[in-house]
């Protein structure tokens, strides 16, 4: 057997944000727009902003909130309308079942990026005092959203080395998954910010109802996609299985059986296989996308946008993937 050349799923201990490890960046007092990348392999980040504790410059006082981040895009562009988050930050939790499974309904969470995934925010720092210190933070579980204490680093945190995996973080050093870098606020130099970027804030903190007509012109409007004039319904599916070397790979496939291993339907396509979805240019469709894996996983489209109807736990027929956490839905990346 060839030595192993790839990792299915790959969780490391240290974040690199901009090719830096835990950086810190001067802000003013002024508005702020972030473009957003997930760019881990497998990690998910459900991103915070608090101030940093008194005397400890390096880690988050979780009972004090920072400002908001204003979301106005994703990975598709623009959204409908902006949304305030961190309007307080909201702490990963799950509730499971009786079998153990995550129950979809029970999640909770902030700005959350699965891999790959983007988001487009609005961060208003004027109203934080010269010299504050905030910490963006993340406590998205490894897996997501299981998790596994051997993927999950941050300050005092027990010592796995017993079963194969990190000591115990120090204060102030590495390895750590929590604490991703620091801002740090210096005063304004220049003219105040477009009021727009104000506006934005507060639509969507009160909403368009009270706000009126304010709304318009201050993001394009989206077209909504009518479903009655879906030339086409598809169903496809996400799948996994194993290689001849025994490692786990991800395919894509349709509702149409490949194969059957040990009583059980194979639907994925291997990777050199002929095209089996062929749209027509122009053409509106509803693409029913089921995750038959055993991951939570993004929905990931290239050079076209789409548009989410809808997202729904469903129950596989197939044992291996029985009750997983999976999701039927047309678009979420």
């Amino acid at each position: 057997m060839p030595d192993l050349s790839t990792v299915p799923e790959y969780f490391s201990d240290t974040p690199v944000i901009n090719g830096a490890l835990y950086p810190f960046l001067p802000v003013e007092q002024r508005h702020y727009r972030f473009r957003i990348l997930n760019g881990s392999q497998a990690r998910f980040y459900n991103l915070q902003l608090y101030h940093a504790q008194r005397g400890d410059a390096g880690e988050a006082n979780l009972q004090q909130p920072g400002p908001r981040f204003i979301q106005i895009g994703n990975e598709a562009g623009f959204i409908p309308f902006p949304v305030a988050l961190n309007n307080p930050p909201v702490q990963f939790s799950v509730t499971n079942d009786s079998a153990g499974d995550p129950i979809a309904s029970t999640l909770k969470y902030n700005l959350l990026l699965a891999p790959a995934e983007r988001a487009d925010v609005v961060v208003d720092f004027s109203q934080v005092p010269v010299g504050s210190r905030l910490i963006l933070c993340n406590d998205a579980p490894a897996p997501f959203p299981m998790g596994d204490p051997l993927n999950d680093y941050f300050t005092g945190d027990s010592d796995q080395t017993p079963f194969g995996g990190a000591p115990s973080t120090p204060s102030g050093f590495g390895p750590n998954t929590r604490t991703l870098m620091q801002f740090q606020v210096v005063p304004r130099v220049g003219p105040g910010d477009p009021t727009p970027l104000s506006l934005l804030e507060a639509l969507a903190v009160n909403g368009a109802n009270q706000l009126g007509k304010l709304i318009d012109g201050v993001l394009p409007k989206l077209e909504k996609l009518e479903t009655r004039k879906a030339v086409r319904v598809r169903d496809l599916t996400l799948n996994e299985t194993f290689d001849d070397y025994s490692r786990l790979i991800q395919l894509l496939g349709n509702n149409q059986v490949q194969d059957t291993v040990n009583g059980e339907l194979e639907f994925g396509r291997a990777y050199d296989s002929e095209p089996t979805e062929v749209v027509r240019a122009g053409a509106t469709e509803v693409w029913r996308i089921f995750n038959l894996t055993g991951d939570t996983h993004p929905m990931h489209f290239h050079l076209v946008n789409v548009q989410v109807l809808s997202r729904q736990p469903f129950t596989s027929i197939r044992r291996r993937s029985a009750v997983h956490w999976a999701r039927s839905h047309a678009g979420r990346e």
